[in-house]
């Protein structure tokens, strides 16, 4: 799993394999780290502070 870390105290886990999935099929990239930096809070809307293993 993927945790996102938001700066107003937000986390999510993600599946990285269904992330990299979604990305191709959109024409973006297959690097998670560019994946998961374009990503955006669903509460306040801000990219990730953070991300790793979760």
């Amino acid at each position: 799993m993927l945790r996102v870390e938001c700066r107003c105290g937000r986390v999510v886990l993600l599946d990285p394999g269904k992330l990299l999935d979604r990305s191709i099929a959109a024409g973006g990239g297959h690097l998670i780290s560019k994946v998961a930096s374009r990503l955006r809070c669903g509460d306040c809307g801000a990219r990730p502070s953070h991300f790793g293993p979760g």
